[in-house]
């Protein structure tokens, strides 16, 4: 506890605090002229108030002494009545990132307790297995390879939850509980070692202290080590620090001085604990490769292992993470998280398709109607093929759109038969050239649903390659093809004439199947048009479903657990993630309705009419959290063109088409479904209560420009004295 008029060393700059009758330290402190002082969450932290931009005027005069004095510089600033002096620097800040931060904020505490939820069920795993073995009316287990590999202990995880007041599963006050029990174990341990290192001067392993070997206890859990590897001013490290449990230690990265100065700074500020939160400079890419070991002996401790891996890692950077990727998968500890935050948009989403491959190995399809979740495709099939280099694969816990940033939140493991079957979640997008049909292939199959080899995909052929139709699906007259593919990644298959108007769905098989085999070449059998071939893409699902309801539980306004802080932008992220609770998990991609409708030069019809019209031909439909008008559907192409053409039969269009346009040759086709019922159904359902899509608050919300650092800020002012 610090002492009135204790002073921190750390710095070139001092900050005096003092404590009350209470012991509570109290930080008094003034904001200086040109700067105001910001609230985020838990976290305060000096910024340079918005000036507005004068017009350039030649006869200016030159400033006095006196304002330039008053003038707010990278410099330590002291008002007269404060008792704290604090270096105040130009830095990054942009409120777009609050919702950002707030997101990640509850996803990592979510992860948290899903970590201390997987250490017990490990702990209580190998309990059961003792007494199984330590039973006598069970003689047939005399060894652990004897025993069952799929034992059930979800019994005794009730009975754990009961014993500990766990409800609605909510780990958060045990992870509080468990983190103060292992800091109070590490304490003892400490005390114990000192006074064996001054009676024999060097520790003896078999001497150690036993006390936890000698009693049968549950082993602690330990907190989780957090890098925050492009920190900045460290207001999202110090948020973390203070707002999830179960933090043991965060280390606060950024290259340039100015920023780790700053985050030294803030720390200061808001007097959080400096033994569990450490700034550094450095580089994060040599950061991560230096920590990739899982261990390491350290010789204070006489070669006791010290974890080096990072139980999760945060990488925000400015523009793309794709430089970070393989270090990060290296870095990041068995069963970590990844929380990736990408704004290089215009080049994930097609308009420079050239760069994206460059960068993450994937090429997007140019002017997509998908781009949003194409996005997050392709940052997932870049951070899933860095793991596989390594013996691991992701699960990808929540993948969203915000803004002009895609964000992704993904965990590790280390799975080396998984990464056998990584090559059916991959695979590639055949769009075509004049319509909105798509179809998405993976890579790979396996020869036999659960045993076998894995064998390249193979396109359906009709004698020779050169029938193969790529975008089968889109064909009226098909016969169902023998090998599996992904066709918007559900297994849907369609009878040879369908004569009685229904689309034949396999619900067993979870792959789709490519089933046009026609004579005409690969091309589209709407439109005649030819195929642009986007990817590689990850296809498997973007969102785990039970930890996205977790989720929107803990921010509803009923919630018996809510944040210790209240989330700033809480009502948005129910919202988005409402809608992301929302979409069918199987299917990628999306169509959007404006688009299917201008193709035909007609006005579009309801959500409600095109769900019904999917449902009563036995397809699923859902939206998408970023597109209000997106179509994510388990039908084939052909059948969404038959709800197109349902809907004109009804509604006919005004405006001639030209003939040989692809509204002309789509409208000419004839229905395949013919007992569409547009107006009988549940309609297009929502979640009611939730903020979907909110509009921007302010002007100019977007990207700010990025941050200068130190050393351009002072050649700036330097020009700026000469001039």
């Amino acid at each position: 506890m610090s002492t009135t008029g204790e002073t921190c060393a750390k710095s070139n700059e001092e900050i005096v605090v003092e404590a009350n009758d209470n012991d509570e330290v109290i930080v008094d402190m003034s904001i200086p002229e040109g700067y105001e002082l910001i609230q985020e969450g838990s976290a305060k932290m000096l910024v340079t108030k918005k000036v507005e931009k004068a017009t350039k005027n030649k006869n200016k005069k030159k400033k006095s002494k006196k304002e330039e004095s008053s003038t707010p510089k990278d410099e330590s600033v002291k008002d007269a009545n404060s008792k704290t002096k604090i270096k105040v620097q130009e830095v990054f800040y942009n409120p777009v990132q609050i919702q950002n931060r707030d997101l990640s904020i509850l996803m990592i505490q979510l992860y948290v307790e899903r970590r201390a939820k997987r250490h017990v069920e490990k702990y209580l795993l190998k309990q059961y297995k003792r007494e199984l073995l330590a039973d006598e009316s069970k003689p047939q287990y005399t060894k652990h390879t004897d025993l069952p590999n799929d034992l059930d202990v979800s019994d005794m995880l009730k009975e754990f939850e009961k014993e500990h007041e766990i409800v609605n599963n909510d780990w958060s006050s045990f992870v509080t509980e468990e983190m103060k029990r292992y800091e109070e174990h590490q304490k003892k341990k400490e005390v114990e070692v000192k006074e064996m290192e001054g009676k024999a001067g060097t520790i003896d392993d078999k001497k150690a202290p036993a006390a936890a070997a000698q009693q049968k206890q549950r082993p602690f859990i330990p907190g989780i080590k957090i890098l925050d590897a492009l920190a900045a001013s460290g207001l999202r490290s110090i948020r973390y620090l203070n707002e999830i449990p179960g933090i043991n230690q965060i280390i606060v990265n950024d290259l340039d001085p100015a920023a780790v100065q700053l985050a030294h700074d803030n720390i200061r500020l808001n007097q959080v604990d400096v033994s569990r939160i450490q700034p550094q400079q450095g580089d994060a890419i040599s950061v991560l490769y230096s920590n990739r070991q899982e261990m390491q002996f350290d010789k204070k401790l006489n070669n006791q292992a010290r974890r080096k891996q990072f139980d999760v890692i945060d990488l925000d950077p400015y523009g793309s993470a794709s430089p970070f990727l393989d270090a990060a998968a290296q870095a990041i500890s068995n069963g970590g998280m990844l929380c990736i935050t990408c704004t290089d948009m215009a080049v994930l989403s097609g308009a420079h398709p050239e760069t994206c491959y460059g960068r993450y190995g994937s090429v997007p399809v140019p002017r997509a109607r998908y781009l949003h979740e194409s996005a997050l495709r392709v940052l997932l099939y870049a951070i899933a093929t860095s793991a596989h280099r390594y013996g691991k694969v992701i699960k990808p816990i929540c993948s969203v759109g915000m803004a002009f940033y895609i964000r992704v939140f993904v965990e590790v493991y280390e799975d080396k038969r998984g990464v056998e079957d990584a090559m059916t979640k991959i695979g590639n997008v055949y769009q075509s050239t004049q319509c909105a049909s798509f179809v998405t292939v993976p890579h790979g199959h396996r020869k036999f649903e659960t045993s076998g080899t894995y064998q390249p995909t193979r396109l359906p052929s009709n004698n020779s390659a050169a029938d193969v139709q790529l975008n089968g699906i889109c064909n009226k007259q098909t016969e169902e093809a023998k090998n599996p593919v992904v066709a918007n990644d559900k297994e849907t298959s369609r009878n040879d004439t369908e004569t009685n108007g229904t689309s034949a769905i396999n619900d067993v098989d979870k792959i789709s199947r490519l089933d046009s085999i026609t004579n005409n070449s690969s091309y589209c059998t709407e439109t005649g048009a030819s195929f642009k071939v986007g990817g590689p893409l990850y296809l498997a699902p973007i969102h785990d479903l039970p930890s996205v309801h977790t989720a929107i539980s803990r921010l509803s306004p009923t919630t018996v657990s809510p944040p210790q802080y209240p989330l700033h932008t809480r009502e948005t992220l129910h919202g988005l993630l409402t809608s992301v609770s929302e979409e069918l998990p199987d299917v990628p991609l999306y169509y959007l309705l404006p688009d299917l409708m201008h193709t035909v030069k007609s006005s579009s019809p309801p959500l409600n009419f095109v769900s019904n019209c999917l449902s009563s031909a036995g397809y699923r439909m859902s939206g998408q959290h970023k597109e209000p008008l997106a179509i994510k559907t388990d039908a084939p192409p052909s059948v969404v063109w038959d709800v197109v053409r349902h809907w004109i039969q009804k509604h006919p269009i005004h405006s001639k088409l030209d003939e040989g346009s692809a509204g002309f040759k789509i409208l000419g086709n004839a229905i395949g479904v013919t007992n569409m019922d547009g107006s009988r159904g549940k309609g297009f359902v929502r979640t009611k209560g939730a903020k979907r899509f909110p509009e921007n608050p302010e002007k100019n919300w977007g990207p700010k420009p990025r941050a200068t650092g130190k050393r351009k800020t002072e050649e700036e002012e330097e020009a700026t004295e000469m001039i």
